[in-house]
């Protein structure tokens, strides 16, 4: 019996390397359930926190502008009762909106009268009027004064259209200011308007004139000379510019 106990025992494997079976373990005994090892501890994270996305007012406005649109479109594609009623009272905010806007502007301008542009341009025809008189009376005592030290130089020849033209209007804006003028011919020939005029090449050639009409404002007192303009202008044309010359006077 020996014998066979020894094979057996030798053609077994090794006792360590036997699956740890709750009946090989005599230490243990009966007592062989345990709690299983747990491994390292898991760190659990708090949920990330959402991010609240906040709209700029222009983006608010966009995005309800977008809205408005969108439920218009489904009105038309779809027009029935909820769709037209969605509608109509995303429109109707949208009113009340616009006239609460417009209601705060003109409460501010009542109060603060310096931001209201009408003031500067107005739109009623009285007040236009107004202010165009009253600038009108500004730019001819402008004039006015820019004629007490300064005169006119026209340069023209007979054969020019335009310097028949532009003779009568610049004749009259001269009248109408106070502008000595002097009318200096290309060509040796007169105008009905400036029956006097002189021929001058060689001031024609000073002041390189190489068009016709050509005016020139001329301050004697200080030897100075400065174009006007060439080719017709009107009086009104003659006044704006004149105007402009005034205000750089040195």
């Amino acid at each position: 019996m020996k014998l066979p106990l020894l094979l057996l025992l030798a053609a077994s494997p090794a006792l360590g390397a036997v699956p740890e079976n709750y009946w090989q373990d005599h230490a243990q005994g009966w007592f062989w359930y345990q709690q299983p090892v747990s491994g390292p501890e898991e760190t659990v994270l708090p949920p990330p926190e959402q991010t609240v996305r906040v709209l700029t007012p222009g983006q608010q406005l966009e995005a309800f502008r977008a809205r408005v649109q969108d439920s218009l479109a489904q009105a038309i594609l779809e027009p029935s009762a909820d769709n037209l009623q969605g509608y109509m009272e995303l429109n109707a905010a949208m009113f009340v909106m616009a006239q609460n806007f417009a209601e705060a502007w003109q409460g501010l301008l009542w109060r603060r009268p310096e931001l209201d542009a009408r003031l500067l341009m107005p739109t009623a025809d009285p007040a236009v009027q107004a202010l165009h008189d009253a600038r009108s009376a500004q730019r001819t005592a402008q004039l006015q004064t820019l004629a007490t030290d300064h005169g006119l130089w026209f340069f023209f020849q007979a054969d020019c259209p335009l310097c028949k033209r532009f003779a009568p209007v610049l004749r009259g804006f001269a009248q109408d200011h106070g502008f000595a003028v002097l009318a200096i011919s290309m060509d040796g020939s007169a105008l009905a308007e400036f029956p006097q005029a002189r021929m001058d090449r060689v001031a024609a050639e000073r002041l390189d004139v190489r068009a016709i009409p050509a005016l020139f404002l001329v301050a004697p007192g200080q030897r100075r000379v400065i174009p006007v303009g060439y080719g017709y202008m009107s009086a009104g044309e003659l006044t704006r510019r004149l105007t402009v010359l005034a205000g750089q006077r040195s």
